[in-house]
């Protein structure tokens, strides 16, 4: 994020993402849903988000023997964050869940313009 700050004339991007995190639960800190307001909503001048979750979702319960998290979960999951970026006028986006199984680094990333 330094790089892309140093690029920026008249924005600046905050990295809120936690390596192992995930949308629906906790497992490295808190869930998504549950720190977005706090990470995200509270950031002064805030424009836009870029929401990066769900691989870990989908990875970790089975590591830890949880039961699996259902695609439908992560869809409300993904609707009540964009609700909730919308009620406080952001635009949303949303990165895709790669189709491999290499490791990511899911989270939130925040944009000012």
């Amino acid at each position: 994020m330094d790089f892309l700050n140093r690029r920026l004339k008249r924005s600046w991007v905050v990295n809120q993402g936690i390596a192992g995190n995930r949308l629906l639960r906790d497992e490295v800190g808190e869930h998504g849903l549950a720190r977005f307001d706090r990470d995200v909503l509270s950031i002064p001048g805030l424009t836009h988000v870029l929401v990066h979750f769900g691989i870990n979702d989908l990875g970790l319960a089975g590591m830890s023997g949880e039961a699996p998290v259902t695609a439908d979960a992560l869809i409300e999951g993904f609707k009540a964050l964009a609700h909730r970026a919308h009620k406080a006028d952001l635009k949303i986006l949303a990165a895709t869940i790669g189709p491999s199984r290499a490791s990511s680094t899911p989270g939130l990333k925040i944009f000012r313009y």
